[in-house]
């Protein structure tokens, strides 16, 4: 299981650059009583003109569901929760809780494309065809140049009620340049084209 934390831009990234370690402090001193083993943290980066819809993204691995959800009634949980007042806007952030739905892998991942699902008007239709589209993503993996793919579907938000978002899947490069190169080859504008379907 995995809580996720999407970041919406702030009004001035140097004052949430500036406090950031002090949150990563926080979240990092409970560890042990939250119970996560491992987090990985984006800061999202625009490969054309357009900005990205987030600005970053946190996520903490837990071994399970049931351990996600006690970990988030930890009185150092709700501490990290607590501290976003002070670097985030009432609106600022997205949480949800998600369950991985893919392999679950451990490569380093120091550059990702990531693709956040909006909830489909058809969750059915949705689920019959994402098998599908999942076998072009890996038939196409080699030339892509992808090491590792996360894929999650959101359970809840962090306060229990419908998640904000449906499902994300991120590709992982072993650097921003192979990213880049992995990009623009002609099997990820297949994966892209068919995320129309």
């Amino acid at each position: 299981a995995i809580v996720t934390v999407l970041y919406k831009w702030p009004k001035d990234t140097t004052a949430f650059e500036k406090y950031y370690p002090t949150h990563l402090k926080i979240v990092g001193d409970a560890q042990a009583e939250i119970g996560f083993t491992r987090a990985e943290l984006t800061k999202f980066a625009s490969l054309d003109a357009k900005p990205p819809e987030f600005y970053r993204q946190a996520e903490l691995y837990f071994p399970s569901m049931e351990a996600a959800q006690a970990g988030m009634k930890t009185a150092g949980f709700g501490k990290v929760g607590d501290d976003f007042k002070n670097f985030v806007a009432p609106d600022g952030l997205v949480g949800m809780v998600a369950e991985e739905t893919g392999d679950k892998n451990d490569t380093p991942c120091p550059a990702l494309a990531t693709v956040v699902y909006n909830t489909p008007a058809d969750a059915a239709a949705f689920e019959a065809y994402y098998p599908k589209h999942l076998d072009i993503v890996g038939a196409a993996q080699a030339e892509i140049g992808f090491v590792r793919a996360d894929l999650t579907r959101f359970q809840a938000s962090l306060d229990g009620g419908a998640p904000a978002m449906y499902r994300q899947a991120e590709l992982c490069f072993d650097s921003m340049e192979s990213l880049k190169k992995g990009m623009a080859t002609p099997g990820f504008k297949k994966v892209g084209d068919d995320l129309a379907n």
